[in-house]
């Protein structure tokens, strides 16, 4: 297998072990290398910055929980611990300490692999009730040998799925699974998105006339516009709820904003001129600008009641967390 560029940096103070891990791990593509205490490795970190560690607690000079913590201070590079001990305390002290995940010896590549498989089910749930448990899976191997895991939480494993499974025919039996899988993480993206208050209607009434043309307004942070070919969002809701067996969704090409509402996880298909307004103010535009474009949708007379209509039920909806007059936003570099 050639290299995915992934590189491990492997330390333990056995031979054996750090043989084993460099083979297995060459075998699935990654690049490894090797430290045999916490001296070479904080050492291997700073000059090989590598992608993932992969760390053993008894080290000969220190404890894999103190090197751990020493790394935290100046790097958020993913850490597994792999150790003998198996205690809830030492689990306990390593996850404190910063290490993202913790894995008991004697242990087996298949448990590395499946602990990835079980992060893709964390964040997708419905996707593998559509495509059955040995489909996913067979997925799930895939991407994982493609993308393997560099991100320090185990939560973002999973972000380029849908990507991935747009490019994988044989592996995705119908195309309206690759809209699924953009819906599932779009939601799983909103429920954890940074908290922002929404903007204020009164905030907009107080805003002089001659100041709307150059008005831009930023969206909240968990709001995400999605360009889906099939109506997936029926489906998901009904195996979210625990129905068996769903009909195929309809082929439908629309848009789709999701966004998180107070602690509420919200979408909504859009408008033709709704997508028009979103796009505008994903892209930066001013308001003067957004009308412009609506214009070629609706006509020159419908513009501008059409934007004020979309922004109301966006402020209504907690859509938009500020605005920027001319006036507020940062002079040009």
């Amino acid at each position: 297998m050639s290299e995915n560029g992934t590189r491990i940096l492997v330390v333990d103070d056995e031979p054996a072990i750090r043989r084993f891990l460099r083979v297995s791990l060459a075998a699935h593509g990654y690049i490894v290398s090797e430290a045999a205490s916490g001296q070479a490795a904080l050492a291997a970190a700073t000059s090989q910055h590598p992608d993932v560690i992969v760390l053993d607690l008894g080290l000969p000079d220190m404890d894999g929980i103190d090197v751990t913590r020493m790394l935290r201070e100046w790097s958020r590079v993913p850490v597994i611990i792999l150790s003998v001990r198996g205690q809830e305390t030492d689990k306990i002290a390593a996850l404190d300490a910063g290490a993202d995940d913790y894995v008991t010896k004697p242990f087996g590549m298949g448990e590395l692999l499946a602990r990835l498989r079980a992060a893709l089910r964390d964040n997708y749930e419905v996707l593998p009730l559509v495509m059955g448990d040995d489909a996913f899976d067979a997925l799930a191997n895939a991407y994982i040998a493609a993308h393997p895991s560099t991100h320090y939480s185990l939560r973002w494993f999973g972000h380029q799925l849908g990507a991935f499974m747009a490019a994988q025919d044989t592996l995705v039996a119908h195309p309206a699974m690759v809209d699924l899988a953009h819906l599932e993480w779009a939601l799983r993206n909103a429920f954890d998105a940074a908290p922002a208050s929404p903007l204020a209607p009164a905030e907009l009434a107080a805003l002089p006339a001659q100041d709307w043309p150059a008005l831009r307004f930023v969206l909240h942070p968990s709001a995400h516009l999605l360009a889906l070919h099939w109506a997936v969002g029926p489906v998901w809701h009904a195996l979210k709820n625990g129905r068996a067996e769903v009909p195929p969704p309809d082929a439908l090409a629309h848009h789709l904003l999701v966004w998180r509402q107070g602690m509420q996880t919200r979408w909504q298909s859009l408008t033709e001129a709704q997508a028009v307004f979103l796009q505008g103010l994903r892209a930066g535009h001013p308001f003067g600008r957004i009308c412009e474009t609506l214009a070629q949708q609706v006509g020159d007379d419908h513009a501008a009641a059409t934007a004020v209509a979309v922004l109301h039920e966006l402020l209504a909806g907690g859509v938009l967390a500020e605005m920027q007059t001319a006036a507020s936003a940062s002079p040009a570099c």
